[in-house]
């Protein structure tokens, strides 16, 4: 059962609005990933005046289990479904689960909603529904993942088979596209060289700084995050990509050296699991539910040090939309990822932290203990950076 939501629109001054059409199964109020990109790239596109509507699942990630909120935003059509899905513990079977809804979910409800005066933003994974959508002026797809790329994060025969099966299915669809965001300068080397993509149709577009970061710091996280306690913290999805186990032992072993407090903020299955598998081993990590918006920037304020964890070979397939805003807040970032990813470049290019190329926890223990020595203090981003992570350029770029 669907929900559309309608409210008044808003014109810009002087001029005839743009239509657009956001297809994605992820949208506020979902408060993480792609559903928070999709949220603030909505209302960037309000503020220029375009006459915008959604096409979305209810809020399912990260715990993939469907919330029937009734949600609102001035000037926006929301079409909501996907309220009766029930998803397994297999990631695999549950992208298939939505993929496949999602492709009748949005051919369904595009034949009302897209037409050829509609600019079509598709922001992917999935990618399977794209061929299904009435045609449009214009389509623009936006890569958060490349799926033939990020299926390698763990091995096997079946994950070898599922990897060749996306990129095959990725490329034939991407080449419809008139314009492709990718998310990292190695994203969009991979659309080129492997999915044999038009260089003209791929620009490169870093994840939004959607935060303050002149925000003063908020209190609704001072009983679990008290002032005068050094904090190392992860948050935010956590799932194969992430190798939780790993990145569990890391962050216990750092506490256990340098008598931080290791916190783990996220939810869904294997956030369930690592939480039951830190209370076996005695682990000494504090598990945590999301945190709200509200109260993101106080989470990276009281953050001694972030970690960002990639699988090895993943990191030319997706980039950590978390990443600006954690540069931006000046809270020091280690990361865990291939060497010369676009994460280690750009760390390195604004100063934001280090990165390590392997999962060796000695390594990564030793360089933790180097940011924390440094401190945040030497971390304060700079204009640079606000520009890399603007949505401006993008808009601009996709002509709206």
């Amino acid at each position: 059962m669907s929900t559309p939501e309608k409210m008044g629109r808003e014109v810009s001054p002087g001029g005839q609005s743009s239509k657009v059409v956001l297809v994605s199964p992820f949208y506020a109020p979902e408060n993480i990933s792609t559903g928070r990109y999709n949220a603030f790239l909505g209302k960037a596109l309000r503020e220029r005046g375009c006459d915008l509507s959604v096409i979305c699942a209810y809020p399912v990630y990260p715990e993939w289990r469907p919330n029937p909120v009734q949600y609102h935003e001035p000037g926006v059509t929301i079409v909501r479904g996907g309220a009766g899905l029930r998803f397994p513990r297999s990631a695999i079977i549950r992208r298939i689960i939505l993929e496949t809804w999602f492709l009748l979910f949005a051919r369904r409800k595009g034949q009302g909603l897209i037409d050829l005066s509609s600019h079509v933003i598709a922001v992917v994974p999935p990618v399977g529904f794209i061929p299904f959508l009435p045609r449009a002026r214009r389509l623009t797809v936006i890569v958060h993942d490349l799926q033939g790329i990020m299926a390698t994060s763990s091995s096997g025969i079946i994950r070898k088979l599922v990897a060749r099966i996306m990129k095959g299915v990725e490329k034939r669809i991407l080449s419809k596209a008139d314009r492709i965001v990718a998310l990292s300068k190695s994203m969009e080397e991979v659309l080129r060289e492997d999915y044999g993509l038009r260089d003209s149709t791929i620009g490169v577009f870093y994840p939004f700084a959607t935060i303050d970061r002149n925000s003063t710091k908020g209190t609704l996280l001072k009983d679990v995050m008290p002032d005068g306690e050094t904090h190392i913290v992860y948050s935010g999805a956590l799932g194969e990509k992430q190798r939780p186990t790993e990145l569990c032992k890391i962050l216990d072993r750092i506490a256990r050296e340098t008598g931080a407090t290791a916190h783990l903020f996220s939810a869904g299955p294997a956030f369930e699991e690592m939480r039951d598998l830190a209370s076996d081993r005695e682990w000494r990590i504090e598990f945590h539910p999301l945190v709200p918006d509200e109260a993101l920037v106080e989470l990276y304020q009281r953050s001694a040090l972030q970690i960002v964890p990639q699988a090895s070979g993943t990191s030319a397939g997706a980039f950590p939309s978390k990443l600006p805003n954690l540069i931006m807040s000046g809270v020091p970032v280690l990361a865990i990822c291939d060497a010369e990813s676009e994460v280690a470049n750009v760390l390195k290019e604004v100063d934001g932290g280090r990165a390590v190329h392997t999962w060796n926890s000695e390594e990564v223990v030793s360089t933790a203990k180097e940011l924390l020595e440094k401190g945040r203090t030497k971390m304060a981003p700079d204009d640079k950076a606000a520009r890399l992570f603007s949505v401006d350029a993008l808009l601009d770029w996709i002509n709206l």
